[in-house]
């Protein structure tokens, strides 16, 4: 009853206090994704802030399959994760944009899986232009540009949690400096940098916009990402989790020594009025220092449809698709955004001497986007490992999620 209390309430200070947006935008417009209100802002001749948070509350119900010793059965309500924040920019010339971001308290696991900590720090980013109109670049902690998924933000994707090869083979924020920029009139989006946390690392994107047609509503996106790492330890080993943050790792590789690895990451998109097509491949090669060289992948291909006619936009300059902007808003007398999803992810960490295992999974569900600002999730999904030590019954979860975005 509590997580219901505090979305009365949410809703309620929603309700009285936002200035809402009506309808969506063009495909190009609306870069920064933010609010239409600016009660949350204070703007100066020096430097404007914009005050952010982000919060998801779940519900969980998960079967013990009766299969797995350490994963038991679980029921209950969790804060998935808190995140504060301000952004905006200095008004130079040509302004320069920063953005501070944390976790206040990850009750759970937060927003990213991977992380245990009571407090993290996101983001704490300064992005300067440098030459051109687009030529910028950033300094600090940040996202490093790598999948689509990881770029865009995970409250605002088709499915709950993003695809298990990601969190097992990519990162999402370090220490680092980049640089980004538009070619082929603005169809073309690039960005590169050097990153360090416990390993240093280059990472670069490429992404292009391979067809659009603006009156009918379609894109096609296309996108290569190559990440070089360099082993400090020679020590790495990699885990996976059946795409629930609850769940103790299922497959494990076990320390691997290596001196080096390789991610390639390969990436589609295509966005036709109300249907979001998306597919995801990422490699991980590994130089091992003991043994044969490793290849380990893993996949995602889903789809989301709008049943009530809204249409995605397009992020040019960071290559992503947009997060949904509802026709009218549930409180001002519309029905909000209805969106109906399925996503199909598999992995694969089985290669010459190494035979960790392989899972797919099976994820479908709805989101009703409330308002711009509020999203309801209701998903249900099916893991199925395939370990070569024990047979293992599929892995059943039902969640629910409300998401407050105030940006």
């Amino acid at each position: 009853m509590k997580i219901f209390l505090i979305i009365s309430i949410i809703i309620a200070i929603n309700t009285s206090l936002f200035a809402k947006p009506k309808g969506y935008p063009p495909i190009f417009s609306n870069e920064s994704n933010a609010s239409e209100y600016d009660w949350n802002a204070i703007d100066s001749k020096w430097i404007n802030t914009r005050a952010l948070l982000m919060a998801a509350f779940d519900s969980t119900y998960y079967k013990d399959n009766e299969t797995i010793p350490n994963i038991d059965h679980y029921s209950k309500t969790d804060v998935r994760g808190v995140r504060v924040g301000v952004g905006g920019t200095v008004n130079f010339k040509k302004p320069w944009l920063y953005l501070i971001s944390g976790s206040i308290n990850s009750f759970a696991k937060d927003f990213n899986s991977s992380t245990d900590d009571s407090a993290t720090l996101y983001d704490a980013l300064l992005d300067i232009p440098i030459h051109d109109k687009y030529g910028r670049m950033q300094i600090g902690r940040m996202k490093e540009p790598i999948s689509m998924e990881r770029l865009m933000g995970m409250v605002f994707e088709q499915v709950m949690e993003r695809p298990m090869h990601l969190d097992t083979f990519t990162t999402t924020r370090n220490d680092g400096i980049a640089y980004s920029n538009l070619y082929f009139n603005e169809r073309v989006s690039f960005r590169s940098g050097l990153f360090k946390d416990k390993n240093l690392d280059w990472t670069s994107r490429l992404s292009a916009i391979a067809y659009y047609n603006s009156k009918q509503h379609r894109l096609l996106h296309l996108a290569v990402s190559y990440r070089y790492e360099k082993i400090k330890d020679n020590t790495i080993d990699f885990t996976v989790k059946p795409e629930q943050y609850f769940v103790s790792p299922i497959i494990d590789t076990g320390d691997i020594k290596a001196s080096k690895d390789d991610t390639l990451n390969l990436e589609f998109s295509y966005l036709d009025n109300s249907l979001w097509i998306a597919s995801e491949y990422t490699g991980k090669y590994i130089h091992r220092t003991d043994g044969s060289n490793l290849y380990f992948y893993g996949f995602h291909s889903s789809f989301s449809y709008f049943v009530s006619g809204e249409k995605r936009g397009y992020n040019k300059k960071w290559g992503i698709v947009r997060r949904i902007r509802p026709k009218i808003d549930f409180d001002e007398g519309g029905l909000g955004a209805l969106e109906l999803a399925y996503r199909y992810s598999y992995i694969n960490l089985n290669s010459n001497d190494i035979n960790s295992g392989t899972m797919y999974i099976n994820s479908i569900g709805a989101i009703w986007h409330a308002t711009y600002e509020t999203q309801f999730h209701l998903q249900f999904t099916r893991a199925v490992p395939n370990l070569p030590t024990q047979e293992i019954k599929p892995l059943d979860s039902i969640q629910m999620r409300f998401v407050l975005v105030i940006d």
